[in-house]
């Protein structure tokens, strides 16, 4: 539709605009749960936020798309914090394992930044500042290997107790690059993560 490109088009790039031939592409429609032609899907990182049958007037499109406009803050945070899976693994020695077993911890890592993202209480500040946290432990650690100071982490700290305690997805990072729970445990949760290198 001219009147949807002309939309797409006055927010400079912003958007990318992507048409679906229905009749050649069944299976995808059939997946998309597209009931009536047009179909208009709005998708921020792989996500479908919104979705309507019909193109409405310019006014209405223009609506659609500062809304997804007032959306993109959230999108540029994500997409901000995901390249740390790379260097959370690099730093724990990424080189030493096997590719497969190196792909599949960016993998587990990227999922586990997701769900920090969508955390309880979690802003874009806490989560830049947790991220920073988890990039210092996973740095001391990966150049005084064989420091007891640096190896162990006590989340009654109070940076850790703020940054990094509170949420499970960042227990699960450092879990995940070779950190275990230490025997003493409050209320179900470790109060302390000690770093025993292991063959991921």
């Amino acid at each position: 539709k001219p009147i949807l490109e002309d939309v797409v088009t006055q927010f400079g790039g912003m958007f990318r605009l992507v048409k679906i031939n229905s009749d050649k592409h069944k299976s995808l429609s059939q997946c998309l749960e597209v009931e009536g032609l047009p179909t208009l899907l709005s998708v921020i990182d792989g996500d479908i936020v919104e979705k309507s049958t019909g193109v409405g007037g310019s006014d209405q499109l223009q609506a659609l798309i500062t809304r997804l406009a007032q959306r993109q803050p959230e999108l540029s945070q994500k997409e901000k914090l995901q390249p740390v899976s790379r260097r959370f693994s690099s730093m724990c020695g990424r080189a030493a394992f096997g590719f497969a077993k190196s792909e599949k911890l960016d993998y587990d890592i990227k999922k586990q930044l997701d769900q920090l993202l969508k955390a309880p209480g979690m802003t874009s500040d806490k989560a830049q500042e947790t991220v920073r946290i988890l990039s210092i432990y996973l740095k001391n650690v990966a150049r005084h290997p064989q420091d007891p100071k640096y190896r162990r982490i006590n989340l009654l700290n109070a940076k850790a107790a703020e940054t990094v305690a509170p949420y499970p997805p960042a227990l699960a990072i450092l879990r995940l690059v070779g950190f275990q729970d230490s025997a003493d445990v409050s209320a179900g949760a470790p109060v302390a993560m000690s770093y025993e290198s292991r063959n991921l």
